[in-house]
């Protein structure tokens, strides 16, 4: 969850509160909270468009952590494929 509104420090508790309780069912998401003023009045889109295409495969099981960790550059950063513009 990345805030984005600094207005209302109790809303955002009870989001990041309410976001990571667990179900009826059990289910417990599994979400990280960044609360960083660098993200304060971003839009939706400018938001959208510091997600990195491969998280959802990891998400899904598509592939492994292993393909991604292979593929990190000396520093250990995964910056793509071969391949893929950077």
């Amino acid at each position: 969850m990345l805030r984005t509104d600094f207005s209302d420090d109790a809303a955002w508790d009870a989001v990041c509160t309410a976001s990571a309780a667990e179900t009826p069912e059990g289910f417990v998401a599994a979400l990280s909270f960044v609360s960083d003023a660098a993200f304060a009045d971003m839009t939706i889109e400018q938001v959208a468009a510091l997600i990195p295409d491969v998280e959802n495969n990891l998400r899904l099981a598509n592939m492994f952590f292993r393909e991604f960790a292979d593929h990190a550059d000396p520093d250990g950063v995964f910056r793509g494929f071969p391949g893929e513009p950077r």
